[in-house]
């Protein structure tokens, strides 16, 4: 008898309530668009279980809790199996950071850590708040759970530009 080879694709999350991360992104890029085109603010935050803490990590365990303080606008997906992404509209860089706090309760477990970003202070793109979210994740501690994202200055962006030269110069 020959073998038999089985493909699974899963084409959303299985997690209720949490979205898929292209999803959220493509959320995003028309909440920057609106938030440029009328002047409101967009934030990004990611959010995981304290760094080196042993026990339940998957977001399943702890995915109730984010329903609990994010409103109806904000679209959560899954950034990796302990980890969500979470975009959030018309929320202020100071107004997500207190709703991460409520999210980092110490009386909960497991005790989660974030990391916000703002546009367009932190980015001006997705891709660009995405990575200001997880650097500011990366931050995070049980010490201090919510990092908000540094701002973007003239000296952290040099070295980011694409440079193209021709072979003629």
């Amino acid at each position: 008898m020959g073998s038999i080879v089985l493909g699974l694709h899963v084409s959303g999350s299985a997690i209720e309530g949490i979205g898929r991360l292209d999803d959220t992104l493509g959320r995003l890029d028309d909440e920057l668009l609106r938030a440029r085109t009328f002047g409101r603010p967009v934030s990004v935050a990611m959010i995981a279980p304290e760094p080196a803490k042993p026990g339940p990590r998957h977001v399943a365990r702890w995915q109730a809790r984010l329903h609990e303080v994010l409103g109806p606008l904000d679209h959560v997906s899954l950034y990796a199996p302990d980890t969500v992404l979470c975009a959030m509209p018309e929320t202020s860089a100071a107004d997500a950071e207190r709703i991460m706090t409520v999210l980092a309760s110490p009386d909960r477990t497991p005790r989660l850590v974030a990391g916000v970003a703002t546009a367009p202070e932190a980015g001006s793109t997705a891709e660009e708040l995405l990575e200001a979210a997880r650097d500011s994740l990366g931050r995070a501690s049980v010490e201090a759970p919510v990092q908000r994202a540094r701002p973007r200055t003239p000296e952290s962006e040099r070295g980011r530009e694409l440079v193209v030269r021709s072979a003629a110069m």
